[in-house]
Parts: C-alpha cells; sequence; structure tokens
C-alpha cells in the first residue's frame, strides 16, 4: 500500500521524480536510434522529414498519439494535417484527420488514405514496446517505490479512488437533503405568520 502511495506523488527521498512513463518513452525511442525532441506535453519523433508522431506523456492512460504531415492541394499550398490515433488491443485505431487550411479555417473529415500503412505498422510496433516495458516495470519489482507497484497496489488504490467518491457523493446529497429540509421548514413557517 505504501508503494502505491508513494507512486502517485511521485516521491522518492524528499524529491520529486520525472514521469516515469516519459523514461521509458525516451529509451525506447533511443533504442530504434529515431529522431525526437522533448516538448512540455510529450515526444515529438520525425520520420523521413515527412511525418512528426507525437507521443504524450500521459499516453499510458489515455492512449491517444497524433500524427503529423504537411499535404499540398491542387493549387501547390500547403495544408497542414493532423491525423488522430487512438491505441486499442496492440493497434492504432484512426480516429479522425484535421486539415488547417489556415488559422481562420480548420476543417475535419475521415480520410486516412495519405498516412503509409507500413508507418502504421511501425509506430504499433514501438508503442506495443513501449507498453511492454511500462507493463514490466508495473509489474518487474524493484529497488524503487515506482518499480515495485503490484498489482494489489493498483486494486487498493481504485478501491480508494471509488469509496472517495462515494464519501463525496454521500455527503452532497446530504448537504442537499438538509438545504432543501431547512428551506422547507422555513416556507412553511412563513406560510403560517402570513395567514
Amino acid at each position: 500500500m505504501l508503494s502505491i502511495i508513494n507512486s502517485i506523488f511521485n516521491m522518492q527521498g524528499g524529491q520529486v521524480n520525472e514521469n516515469p512513463f516519459k523514461n521509458i518513452i525516451i529509451k525506447t525511442i533511443k533504442e530504434h536510434k529515431l529522431l525526437y525532441t522533448e516538448v512540455s506535453s510529450g515526444v515529438n519523433i520525425n520520420i523521413n522529414d515527412q511525418y512528426t508522431i507525437v507521443i504524450p506523456y500521459n499516453f499510458n492512460t489515455e492512449k491517444n498519439i497524433q500524427i503529423k504531415k504537411e499535404l499540398k492541394d491542387s493549387d501547390g499550398n500547403r495544408i497542414g494535417c493532423i491525423y488522430l490515433y487512438k491505441h486499442i488491443d496492440k493497434s492504432l485505431k484512426f480516429i479522425n484527420r484535421i486539415k488547417i487550411l489556415d488559422l481562420s479555417s480548420i476543417k475535419c473529415d475521415e480520410d486516412v488514405s495519405r498516412i503509409d500503412p507500413k508507418l502504421v505498422t511501425l509506430i504499433e510496433k514501438l508503442l506495443n514496446e513501449i507498453i511492454g516495458h511500462y507493463n514490466k516495470k508495473l509489474v518487474g519489482g524493484g529497488n524503487s517505490y515506482n518499480d515495485s507497484i503490484t498489482n494489489t497496489d493498483i486494486n487498493d488504490y481504485n478501491y480508494l479512488k471509488e469509496t472517495s467518491k462515494y464519501k463525496n457523493m454521500k455527503k452532497i446529497l446530504h448537504t442537499s437533503l438538509t438545504e432543501s429540509a431547512t428551506s422547507d421548514v422555513s416556507e412553511s413557517s412563513y406560510e403560517s405568520s402570513t395567514d
């Protein structure tokens, strides 16, 4: 139980650690010798100077990624496109494409045709490897608190979270019932005094 509480606050020796998932993403990208840059919310991976893949640091919970690519229309104008994908059951599912024609006009459509399927397969393998490393770190155990989260710890944390939600709902319900009871009493006393 102590290990899950420590990993929630991401504390060790009184100092705040970096996001452990960030470290796993960067380590895996380095193993594949891919070019990348860190941004505030994730990692941008450059592939063949054509695509930029954005893996957010909260990928382990949200499972969303973006693939950015510039297209050209029939007039030769550049169109910035962001392809949104969700990682489900070890594969990428296409969600939407957002076309940014200029700052005033943004269009969404469901055309995935301009993304190379080989690229999608490559990204799936990379993401599956990242998730695999993360799961090993969760269950595998180690000397630090972040390395020793067990399934029991996760279940305990989920139980605490649900119990807390229940207590908050109960408190809100009790407060609203108490307020409505006092307003009913004051209204009835007001009506009897006016009669």
